[in-house]
């Protein structure tokens, strides 16, 4: 996969400024800053600099961490996870 241009990473940090207020919004309701990094194209080292900048209160890793447990327990879709319940170990065999 060849490397991003200079101009691609320009362009998806105008698209991510000029998208400010969503990219606040998904921040502050909950979604991670890697993932909306992710989706704007850019580095989350890159976005964490511009909500400090944008003076957003920044999450501890505690709270990160509470807020992606919330997320994955409301989380619906079926897996294999969810719907066989936590692997356990298997019986014992007689002997």
């Amino acid at each position: 996969m060849p490397r991003r241009t200079r101009a691609d990473l320009k362009a998806a940090r105008e698209r991510a400024l000029a998208d400010k207020d969503t990219v606040i919004k998904r921040y502050t309701e909950g979604e991670s800053l890697a993932s909306v990094a992710w989706a704007y194209g850019v580095r989350d080292t890159w976005l964490r600099s511009r909500l400090i900048e944008w003076r957003v209160p920044l999450r501890t890793h505690a709270q990160a961490m509470t807020a992606w447990w919330r997320r994955r327990a409301a989380d619906t879709e079926s897996t294999f996870r969810r719907t066989q319940g936590h692997p356990q170990t298997p019986p014992l065999p007689d002997a």
